[in-house]
């Protein structure tokens, strides 16, 4: 079964790098993913939309096509359609885009397997499971004069 899904791939890969025509890197790095993801079982990553992906679109572009594993898109937002054009806009490759009702997203997390997430609030992070490794991305709402901003709810001082 992999093999019916890394041999068109690669047919595609070629085809999008040929010489004789305009080179189209980007179908090309799509390609390459759907062969990376077939070959290797990766954990899952998770990685949030708003304060994340919009913080530095050309990494999680780049890491969304690498990571070997599933990658679930999730966010705190209604509009499903808006969503899924936000992420393409930023090049990301998506296996899924969830949408999550309440900050706290770690019921997704559990449901999809989840084992790496990255997300820029401290409210999403907060009741992950312990086996799942979260990173946090620094921005203007969580980041100021060089210190880390936090709730009592979600942070305690050292």
């Amino acid at each position: 079964m992999q093999l019916d899904v890394i041999y068109p791939a690669l047919r595609k890969t070629k085809r999008f790098l040929a010489t004789d025509r305009q080179c189209d890197v980007e179908k090309a790095r799509d390609c390459v993913s759907d062969i990376t993801k077939n070959i290797f079982d990766a954990a899952p990553l998770g990685i949030d939309l708003d304060g994340t992906i919009d913080e530095a679109p050309e990494f999680f572009s780049m890491l969304s096509k690498i990571w070997p594993g599933f990658v679930y898109i999730v966010t705190y937002r209604r509009d499903y359609e808006k969503a899924c054009s936000d992420v393409k806009s930023y090049g990301v490759y998506a296996d899924k885009v969830i949408l999550a009702d309440k900050l706290d997203k770690s019921s997704i997390i559990k449901k999809y397997g989840i084992k790496y997430y990255i997300d820029d609030m401290d409210e999403c992070l907060s009741n992950m499971p312990e086996d799942v490794t979260v990173f946090k991305i620094r921005n203007g709402g969580n980041f100021d004069d060089g210190k880390w901003l936090y709730t009592k709810s979600t942070g305690q001082e050292l």
